[in-house]
């Protein structure tokens, strides 16, 4: 199993992001609601054009929510830990 880096990002929705380009896989965890830590989602096929997309975007929040931006219902893979 492939280990993914996680990021943390400046975003009121989203604590960290990570990607496994080997793998064409995305990371996202949610920013914690209580004292249990935030959702962690995997997306595979998430191609290496669209993580730059992601990483560059003046809100990684919004372009996460926004699915014209990438489509991640497409894509989702497996909800984590909750």
């Amino acid at each position: 199993m492939t280990t993914i880096t996680m990021d943390s990002v400046e975003s009121s929705q989203i604590e960290a992001v990570g990607y496994a380009a080997e793998s064409q896989t995305l990371a996202i965890q949610f920013k914690a609601k209580g004292t249990a830590p935030g959702s962690l989602y995997h997306y595979s096929n998430f191609s290496p054009a669209d993580w730059e997309v992601l990483r560059a975007a003046e809100s990684i929040g919004a372009t996460v929510v926004d699915d014209t931006a990438l489509s991640l219902d497409e894509i989702f893979v497996s909800h984590v830990i909750d």
